[in-house]
């Protein structure tokens, strides 16, 4: 049922003072309880025919005696729906517990809960919650010792001996089974009116966002990927607010790649379903889009057809990659805060990409080429890819060159990939980092073996070239190291250890010395490991003859120097 009828519906079980049960079913996370409270507050001060209100949670009540209680603590006028106002039965039992002196102290500590008051209260019951409108929540969340027939059975006492308005609240794909058998037996006797609310994504964003700038940025998106929770939008909405707090200033298209990419992953890590994708699948979106591409017909395995689903669903919101500020956001998602540093270090070498409109022929541009027509089109394709590559080439990742040169073998343009990749490896020569592609976590996953070639020469030629600092600093990284590692530092003088020590300032100066000296206690002893932590150690020891200061921070790393050191005068 649309939004609109259901708020009509809503609105004329409100305007009359009939006795009547009306439920309202929905899934999880749909807004049920967000519309009800929403279109009761819009009534409250001329529609609600009856003029007391109580509302209850049945989340963990456990017995029909507490849940008696809860509606009747919970009473109040319905001028004061929406607001933190004491209820008209808490006075009445303040009033009540007054007028019996030093007796009623008691009873006052209680509230509201106390069973001290019962009797009180039982007789109180039907008077006080005589034509008042009730809303019960959360059916499906009752306690284990509280039973369906139970809840229903008291709503109808309620609906016929004290002229009460009820509304059930529930998810019924939620009631177990005892619930369940409950509710349908009797639906037909209790329940007069039921409305099953099924909201689209559209009306879902109508009811959870408003229309500010980064609300209207967001409801695009979210309908797109066909999302109709309201806690999930809402998630999505208050992470997007963190994000674009840090982007003010920014190119307009580096906020729009934001919230893209945002309401995938935040839809990813919340949604929690089968046919929504998982995060480390996007993040890999590149290598599944062009599994077409591989000449190779895949098993049709249920794994298989769930890749397949999946990469469709990218291919229709137009995700084709991650890039690096894709990753920021989604590291973002999954920890619920920024790393303000890298996160704004990618967001500014995107921004400075779309402002110098090298995202003009993007990749989006290209893929929507290659997916939006059956034409015959294929030098079109071409052209797009390699304009793509030639106004991106600064910019590229390693992923997303293999991603364009795999598509033009597969249209026979072995030439031109052949210099596309030769063009990548000149334009980004002094990044070469980028060329170690065994160390990258998407090792594997490349597929153009002419690519994945050309780039391991350049990162074995790369590895002579490095210093002892290059290296130091990639061990620093990853915690972890090669043989071609210890060959460049084990071939380190002693004089070199001791021109880096002395040259480098900062908290990353005691991480080197650290790794240097880690590898003489290293359980995997070999000679090249002795001596770099040797040569680390004669160089320290020389700098501790230097001055009375430098003892002590050689001493401080753990090295012991046995001898007396002669200081030079200050």
């Amino acid at each position: 049922m649309s939004l609109e009828l259901i708020e009509n519906q809503i609105r004329e079980f409100l305007k009359t003072e009939t006795p009547e049960i009306l439920a309202i079913k929905g899934a999880w996370g749909v807004g049920k309880t967000f519309l009800w409270n929403r279109n009761l507050l819009k009534a409250k001060d001329h529609e609600i025919a009856l003029k007391k209100y109580s509302y209850v949670s049945l989340f963990g009540i456990n017995s029909i005696d507490d849940l008696k209680l809860s509606i009747f603590t919970q009473v109040g006028n319905r001028k004061y729906i929406g607001s933190d106002q004491v209820s008209t039965a808490v006075r009445d039992i303040e009033r009540i517990a007054s007028s019996l002196g030093r007796k009623g102290i008691p009873l006052l500590k209680g509230l509201p809960h106390s069973k001290d008051f019962w009797p009180v209260i039982q007789a109180l019951l039907l008077s006080t919650l005589k034509k008042t409108l009730i809303c019960m929540d959360d059916f499906e969340r009752m306690g284990q010792n509280l039973r369906a027939q139970d809840v229903m059975g008291l709503a109808n006492l309620l609906k016929e001996q004290a002229q009460c308005k009820i509304v059930l609240i529930f998810n019924e794909e939620e009631l177990d089974e005892s619930a369940t058998r409950d509710y349908r037996k009797f639906r037909e006797k209790v329940v007069d009116a039921e409305l099953v609310f099924e909201p689209t994504p559209s009306e879902c964003t109508q009811i959870a966002l408003g229309n500010d700038p980064i609300s209207l940025g967001l409801k695009g998106f979210i309908e797109a990927l066909g999302i109709n929770n309201i806690r999930i939008i809402n998630k999505i909405e208050r992470l997007a607010r963190i994000v674009c707090s840090r982007l003010a200033g920014f190119d307009d298209g580096v906020m729009e790649k934001a919230l893209h990419s945002l309401t995938l992953f935040a839809w990813s890590v919340f949604g929690g379903t089968d046919s929504v994708p998982d995060l480390e699948f996007i993040k890999r979106a590149d290598h599944y889009m062009l599994s077409a591409f591989s000449g190779k017909e895949k098993k049709d395995s249920e794994e298989d057809q769930k890749d397949r689903e999946w990469t469709a669903l990218l291919n229709r919101y137009r995700f084709y990659s991650c890039c690096e500020f894709d990753l920021q956001i989604a590291s973002m998602v999954e920890r619920g805060y920024v790393n303000d540093e890298s996160f704004m270090a990618e967001a500014t070498k995107l921004n400075e990409q779309v402002k110098s409109a090298k995202s003009r022929s993007s990749l989006d541009e290209a893929w929507r080429i290659l997916d939006e027509s059956f034409d015959d089109n294929e030098s079109e394709v071409v052209n797009k890819f390699h304009n793509y590559f030639k106004d991106n080439v600064k910019y590229l990742r390693p992923t997303d060159l293999d991603g364009v040169v795999t598509i033009l073998r597969f249209l026979g343009q072995e030439e031109l990939a052949d210099n596309l990749i030769q063009d990548y490896i000149k334009t980004r020569s002094d990044e070469p980092q980028l060329f170690a592609l065994r160390k990258s976590p998407l090792w594997g996953h490349f597929r153009d073996k002419k690519l994945t070639e050309a780039f391991d020469k350049v990162d074995e030629s790369q590895r002579d070239l490095r210093t002892v600092k290059d290296v130091l600093e990639e061990i620093a990284d990853t915690d972890g190291w090669n043989p071609d590692d210890e060959r460049v530092l084990s071939s380190a003088t002693p004089e070199e250890y001791y021109q880096l020590f002395k040259n480098e300032r900062g908290p990353q100066l005691a991480l080197y010395i650290d790794k240097c000296l880690r590898f003489g206690r290293n359980d995997d002893f070999s000679p090249q490991l002795e001596k770099i932590a040797a040569n680390a150690t004669d160089a320290l020891k020389r700098i501790a003859t230097e001055n009375r200061l430098n003892r002590l921070r050689v001493k401080r790393c753990g090295i012991e120097l046995e001898t007396t050191i002669v200081e030079k005068d200050s």
